[in-house]
């Protein structure tokens, strides 16, 4: 599953994405799908940074 996420305010902080289903992995990837970063789920939330007005995907792999 892909999800794409905007950041539209100007802090490119790190952020916490609390997901409501079970993943065992995530996988930042560039638009043609090519891995960028390695995620660390955690109790089913992800950390990551988005630069000020841009756009990230993440891969996300469900639990079986």
């Amino acid at each position: 599953m892909n999800i794409r996420l905007f950041n539209a305010d100007s802090d490119d902080s790190r952020q916490t994405v609390t997901l409501d289903f079970p993943v065992s992995r995530a996988v930042v990837t560039d638009l043609n799908g090519e891995t960028q970063e390695e995620l660390q789920v955690k109790n089913g939330k992800i950390n990551l940074s988005i630069p000020r007005f841009g756009i990230r995907t993440v891969n996300l792999t469900l639990k079986k």
